[in-house]
């Protein structure tokens, strides 16, 4: 690895012409010193970069975040930090990069062992960010064990609540209660969350969380959300009668553009408005 990105770094045009770097599972870590060093100073020569993917790379999140904060920030719009482990250090290096991005509207952070206090650092760094402030960000917070901590919704709820500019993110695969989660989706609709990600609900939660969408999101002749996705996995999901009254809320509502509800085995048994 460290011989590709060091004949990378010797090219004339490549730094200055690469848009979409995505280097995702490969090992970049402290195992390989060469290449972390590598790809720090590639890194830092890149002027127009559009697209970083560096999930499951091992990668130093402190030297990644110090390398773009010289070069890539005006043009940084997606990056991809999953399945990296995030530490109160890297956290830190991470939020003051995020302060001063100019453009980024996706931010991966699946599987990172974060907690709902990191997120609404992380976060709040986007929310606080002039140069953001008419930018619609998305963040994946998928598979981060979240809800296994007494205040993961609690910040999770301001986060929703207290960021102007976060337009979506992807909450799948988590531990969260079902209050947690019914809590989570009051809060939609006193911030500018348009996309929510959930994936497959157990059927227990979908009872009390399916009618506190339809309640809070998805109301009459409008709504908060504009993209919902509550797609099963073939093992939990959500029963035909709960769905359909989701779709006979659907029925006079205008905001929601997307709808995902795969793999949830309705079948003929869902009564269609």
């Amino acid at each position: 690895m460290a011989l590709l990105l060091d004949s990378l770094l010797s090219s004339r045009v490549f730094a200055s012409s690469i848009v979409h770097l995505a280097l995702s599972g490969n090992d970049i870590g402290p195992g390989s010193k060469e290449a972390s060093s590598s790809l720090t100073t590639l890194l830092g020569k890149v002027v127009h970069l559009k697209t970083l993917e560096l999930s499951n790379t091992n990668i130093d999140i402190s030297d990644v975040a110090k390398a773009l904060s010289y070069t890539a920030i005006p043009t940084l719009e997606h990056l991809d930090l999953s399945l990296n482990r995030l530490t109160g250090a890297n956290i830190s290096v991470l939020t003051n990069f995020l302060s001063l991005s100019h453009r980024l509207c996706w931010l991966g952070l699946r599987n990172c062992r974060i907690s709902g206090t990191d997120i609404e650092t992380i976060v709040g760094a986007l929310g606080g960010n002039s140069r953001l402030a008419n930018q619609l960000v998305m963040v994946d917070l998928a598979s981060n064990e979240l809800g296994s901590r007494k205040t993961d919704a609690e910040s999770l709820c301001r986060v929703l609540c207290g960021t102007p500019n976060l337009y979506g993110v992807c909450l799948q695969d988590n531990k969260f209660k079902t209050r947690d989660l019914v809590g989570l989706v009051n809060s939609l609709p006193r911030g500018s969350v348009r996309r929510l990600e959930l994936g497959c609900l157990k059927k227990s939660q979908a009872k009390e969380v399916i009618p506190a969408l339809i309640d809070s999101c998805l109301v009459a002749g409008g709504g908060c959300l504009e993209s919902l996705l509550l797609n099963g996995d073939d093992k939990r999901t959500c029963s035909p009668e709960l769905m359909a009254a989701l779709f006979d809320a659907l029925a006079n509502n205008y905001s929601l553009l997307h709808l995902d509800i795969s793999n949830n085995h309705l079948g003929e048994a869902v009564r269609y408005s």
